[in-house]
């Protein structure tokens, strides 16, 4: 109900083998989000064993994007 309201963009990675949060639940907040940006699927990680680099490759990318758009708001936070 609330991820549809989320004005600005949204990053989400999840392991194919996470058996806390299964990975459906995140591919569904994926579709949900208005503004998407391009999702890190892993396979053959679960919830806890996310590899660092990968991980932190893909935050960082994401952060860097957002600062190009508006380096002004870049931290500024997005609330439904």
């Amino acid at each position: 109900r609330v991820v549809p309201k989320i004005k600005c963009q949204v990053a989400i990675m999840h392991g194919s083998l996470d058996e806390v949060v299964p990975i459906e639940n995140g591919i569904n907040l994926h579709k949900a989000c208005k503004r998407p940006v391009e999702p890190l699927w892993l396979q053959g990680v679960g919830h806890n064993d996310m590899p660092q680099r990968e991980s932190l490759a893909y935050i960082r990318h994401f952060l860097q994007q957002l600062q190009v758009q508006q380096p002004s708001s870049a931290t500024a936070p997005c609330a439904p």
